[in-house]
């Protein structure tokens, strides 16, 4: 199987979205998981220095629109990607299985913590990955309770 992780936030400093993300990757590095995993990077030097460079870096944009939009559903084409993996927003279309981690919902429950562009983003992108995606993981109960407010129907997608 062909795992492509966007990894484009490290070396962006998103600090609890990067350290989640290089953490994901040495994880399955420490588990020693057979399958290919891919990294889409904006920051390929961030990204080597964090979790070395065994793993193939393709780049993509630091934009959403065009990540989102353009880079990852052209890299899933071209690598035959069997699953992507990202956080928050995916493309609105991919070949693949879709998983999706979720940390919280804030950007609903406190909009004014972010800014304008986010919360476009994060308004117009979550909920259609949610129906998109196989998975949907988080990381707390708390946020499961609060996501299962917001999102009703992504209930029976949830992991924690």
């Amino acid at each position: 199987m062909k795992i492509l992780i966007d990894a484009h936030m490290v070396g962006e400093r998103e600090t609890g979205n990067e350290t989640y993300i290089v953490n994901l990757i040495r994880g399955l590095q420490n588990m020693g998981v057979s399958d290919e995993i891919v990294l889409a990077t904006a920051h390929v030097d961030a990204l080597s220095e964090k979790v070395g460079r065994q793993y193939r870096m393709i780049p993509v944009s630091v934009s959403p629109w065009r990540r989102l939009g353009v880079d990852l559903p052209s890299i899933v084409r071209r690598e035959k990607v069997d699953v992507l993996h990202v956080t928050y927003a995916g493309p609105l279309q991919t070949a693949c299985a879709v998983v999706v981690t979720i940390h919280d919902v804030a950007y609903k429950m406190h909009p004014e913590w972010f800014s304008i562009r986010d919360r476009v983003v994060l308004g117009s992108g979550i909920a259609w990955t949610i129906r998109r995606a196989g998975k949907v993981i988080t990381v707390s109960e708390h946020a499961r309770r609060e996501m299962e407010a917001v999102f009703p129907f992504a209930g029976p997608k949830i992991e924690v």
